[in-house]
């Protein structure tokens, strides 16, 4: 994972398989905070409330470092979260949250069944859910004078960034969205574009 990008799932997606009569059924979910995946969980259980297990694992950046956490929910430890977030992390996947339901089939699978099945279910899910790099981005506050207003919307285009609301006085000011990346070279090139005289205000 870089400062400014990194990977992450292209969109929601569900799939389902049988191994050894047990019903596998791998949900994964795209996430931007950490309290958001105990109502993914909660909203899987009350969908699969009949299943045997809901077992979980999730990578979220919290905006300085990466979480994970797993569930097993009464499998042996460490033969279901940890194999989904095995496959998170092999796949440097971040703000992803993986739920595998298991309706169980009356045959043990043992523990290194249980890992090849929870992993493989997760794995599943992943590759119908496509991966995808995020751009990080944040916002930005632009003042300058109206006299420039020309150069700025040139640099505004040349950048692709994207433009939040404009505001028209003495002052003018444009809030933008800008990736992290182009941070520093935006700076210098709209220092340039008003000769100096307009401010970049960058929320953090």
């Amino acid at each position: 994972m870089s400062d400014s990008s990194y990977r992450t799932i292209s969109r929601a997606a569900e799939i389902e398989q049988r191994i050894k009569n047990s019903r596998f059924i791998g949900i994964a979910g795209k996430l931007r905070h950490t309290d958001e995946f105990p109502l993914f969980v909660n909203r899987m259980r009350a969908e699969y409330s009949a299943a045997s297990h809901h077992c979980y694992a999730y990578r979220i950046f919290n905006g300085t470092r990466v979480i994970e956490s797993t569930g097993d929910d009464g499998e042996p430890a460490g033969s279901a979260g940890l194999s989904i977030l095995r496959i998170l992390k092999g796949r440097k996947l971040i703000d992803v949250g993986v739920v595998v339901v298991r309706y169980f089939g009356g045959i043990k699978l043992g523990i290194g069944g249980l890992m090849r099945a929870y992993g493989g279910t997760a794995a599943l899910a992943i590759e119908k859910a496509g991966v995808e790099t995020y751009i990080r981005k944040c916002e930005a506050l632009l003042m300058f004078h109206p006299s420039v207003f020309g150069e700025v919307n040139t640099l505004i285009e040349k950048f692709e960034i994207e433009r939040i609301e404009t505001g028209y006085g003495s002052t003018y000011s444009i809030r933008i969205r800008i990736p992290t990346g182009a941070k520093d070279l935006f700076k210098e090139a709209f220092a340039n574009a008003t000769s100096g005289t307009g401010v970049v205000r960058y929320k953090h």
